[in-house]
């Protein structure tokens, strides 16, 4: 596996001197982007029945990806033993802090206001038949999904008894960059005219956002990193 250097030690110099973090040079792990031929069943099953539908969506495929929220890690702690948050700001903060640090390995110059900056990018994912922050594997989220995974989580409406296992990996790709996302932590969204949902994180790096044509591929090789990869 080789790797490509995105950040060097004359950038560094430069961003220290505006006073912006920039973590020591770090590079992108080049892997082989092979995909493999797959079908993912969606289905929602809420509310009135003429709001119901259903799909089998062949991978790879391509369409637009709806922003995500927060969703709680295995580092998110609250005060007096308690397990969520009470409402969707409460001690966001550290955990937008944590995040950005992560981020800033990729993209160095990124402050807190700049990735951060729309109030649904400020909270914690709302309750959904569930606990604010939480998706849908229960307090499994809590010991499995952790601060680095988070950051490029991926969500689908899976049809019941089919969700993959947290952790599954999927490869995106768009305008020129690739990133390898981690599903089975949460299901949704609820709109057909989505294929999923992705964090903030991610449609930063690929230079998207909720309207944008996203390609997502299904991969066999699940030994790969997560995050930001160069495809060969």
């Amino acid at each position: 596996m080789r790797y490509q250097l995105i950040c060097c030690l004359c950038c560094c110099s430069f961003f220290s001197l505006l006073h912006i973090n920039c973590q020591a040079p770090f590079t992108l792990p080049t892997i082989v982007c092979e995909s493999q031929a797959d079908t993912v069943q969606h289905a929602f099953r809420f509310g009135a029945p003429t709001k119901h539908w259903q799909r089998s969506l062949a991978l790879p495929a391509k369409g637009p990806f709806v922003e995500e929220s927060h969703y709680l890690t295995n580092q998110d702690k609250f005060p007096n033993q308690q397990i969520y948050p009470k409402k969707v700001k409460e001690h966001i903060r550290t955990h937008l802090e944590r995040s950005l640090k992560i981020y800033q390995q990729y993209v160095p110059e990124v402050t807190l206001d700049s990735l951060y900056g729309e109030s649904w990018q400020q909270q914690w994912t709302p309750s959904e038949m569930g606990h604010i922050g939480q998706g849908s594997i229960g307090d499994q989220q809590l010991e499995l999904l952790t601060p680095e995974a988070e950051l490029w989580l991926m969500t689908m409406m899976w049809k019941r008894g089919t969700r993959p296992e947290p952790g599954t990996k999927f490869l995106l790709k768009a305008n020129r960059k690739a990133v390898v996302v981690v599903a089975g932590y949460e299901t949704g969204p609820g709109q057909r005219r989505f294929l999923g949902g992705l964090t903030t994180e991610v449609h930063h790096w690929l230079g998207t956002d909720s309207k944008s044509i996203i390609e997502v591929h299904s991969i066999a090789k699940q030994d790969i990193p997560v995050g930001p990869v160069v495809c060969e």
